[in-house]
């Protein structure tokens, strides 16, 4: 399992969909993305827990893993972060590699 302390946001490609919709594309019925991303929101500023509302930004890091972040009501200064790690869930991974390939206009053979 992969864990991260803190992410650069500018290292991650950032999806152009919303968090609802991305839980539908997933399949998430139990809830993980919620469980585990959205709850677990902290400042990466002020370390104070994040109570999400509206709308979530949705970044992917090298290795596929979803990144969560929203900027923080209490401070104003920071970025609130959840970090769900999606290494060990294949078929989520072939989800989000075929949603990078839609947004950046590729088709199923990877050409232009």
């Amino acid at each position: 399992m992969k864990r991260v302390a803190f992410v650069h946001l500018q290292q991650t490609i950032q999806l152009d969909l919303p968090l609802a919709e991305l839980k539908v594309l997933l399949g998430d019925e139990e809830g993980l993305l919620a469980q585990v991303g959205t709850d677990l929101m902290t400042c990466h500023c002020c370390g104070l827990p994040h109570n999400h509302a509206g709308d979530i930004d949705i970044h992917l890091d090298k290795d596929n893993c979803l990144i969560l972040a929203q900027k923080c009501n209490f401070c104003g200064q920071g970025t609130c972060l959840g970090f769900v790690d999606t290494t060990d869930l294949h078929e989520w991974q072939h989800i989000l590699r075929h949603l990078l390939q839609q947004q950046f206009g590729l088709n199923s053979l990877g050409d232009e």
